[in-house]
């Protein structure tokens, strides 16, 4: 039966112990049956599998039919993107334990066994994010090991704006309610923006996090997701300064480090001679930090934009002359 979203769960209405899997998926039919394979065949129990559609045009609604009694269902009429389905999702689920799943990646087996295991090992943690291999055509190859091992509380990194690069994706990312409870309602971003990143930032500026290396699903690689696609410098500039600006407004503890995320990203846009303004939520961020901050945040940009671009001329000076063709 379809739900529609509403106030999350908090406090006594979830049921302690049972594990939530929430699927978001937008034309991925063909991969949806995999990936809600993936959750039902779990070695875990309780467990609820809420697969939302995002405003699906493809076959993904009948294939959600297909699981009738077996998957709770969100159907969404239009897409409003990863955050928008994932608050969705979090409002028809139950569970105390949270695991995001894209709709083209897939769970191993006793993935939320292992990580509800570490929850309960380190019950000051509010998240859990491991690493993963990919998933081709070819088969199944092994994929970046993460950066960290073990239970690390990063907050005070954030309040300096030093934080460790952590490369993990939304179906590597597990939450207990209480940890997700506190950047929800997920600000709702164009659906091709790195949605992850504000779940990643957010969690790590409120929360102590588990890091484990072991690889607990496969996120799978094609012509379509964001994690193989090249992307255009402005399309980065975009993506990132909707994350800063939102984790500004949003996350009290990551507001240094959203300040250094905007350096970068108004140094990028000063390489390629294009005004901050010209973005709009660079131009937000600018507005709403008033102006001594915005020139201060300026003035760091130009800096790192000018150190930058001396690195680059600096490769290309010192890269080896090539070789004469011959013959």
């Amino acid at each position: 039966m379809p739900h529609s979203a509403g106030a999350g769960l908090t406090g006594a209405d979830f049921q302690r112990g049972r594990a939530s899997v929430l699927i978001n998926n937008h034309n991925y039919g063909r991969y949806l049956s995999e990936a809600i394979e993936s959750a039902l065949d779990q070695t875990y129990a309780p467990l609820e599998v809420v697969v939302v559609d995002d405003g699906s045009t493809d076959d993904s609604r009948d294939v959600m039919a297909a699981y009738a009694g077996a998957i709770t269902a969100v159907l969404r009429e239009s897409s409003h993107g990863q955050h928008a389905a994932i608050n969705a999702g979090l409002a028809a689920s139950s569970g105390e334990f949270l695991f995001l799943l894209d709709s083209d990646d897939v769970f191993l087996p006793a993935k939320i066994e292992y990580v509800v295991a570490l929850f309960e090992r380190h019950s000051e943690v509010g998240a859990c994010f491991h690493s993963r291999d990919f998933l081709t055509r070819g088969g199944i190859s092994t994929g970046p090991a993460l950066e960290l091992e073990g239970p690390h509380d990063l907050r005070d990194e954030f309040r300096a704006g030093r934080v460790p690069f952590i490369s993990t994706t939304t179906s590597a990312m597990c939450f207990r309610r209480r940890a997700l409870d506190l950047l929800v309602p997920l600000p709702e971003l164009p659906a091709d923006y790195f949605g992850d990143h504000f779940m990643k930032w957010g969690t790590l500026a409120t929360a102590p996090v588990v890091f484990d290396r072991r690889p607990l699903s496969l996120q799978r690689l094609h012509d379509r997701n964001l994690y193989t696609r090249q992307r255009h410098w402005r399309e980065v500039v975009q993506k990132e300064s909707a994350n800063a600006l939102w984790l500004r407004r949003r996350i009290p503890g990551a507001k240094p480090f959203s300040r250094r995320l905007l350096v970068q990203v108004v140094a990028r846009q000063l390489r390629h001679a294009e005004r901050p303004r010209a973005s709009p939520d660079v131009a937000l961020y600018l507005h709403e930090a008033g102006r001594l901050e915005a020139a201060a945040l300026l003035a760091r940009a130009m800096v790192r934009g000018f150190l930058e671009l001396a690195r680059g001329v600096r490769r290309r000076l010192s890269a080896p002359e090539p070789r004469p063709l011959v013959g």
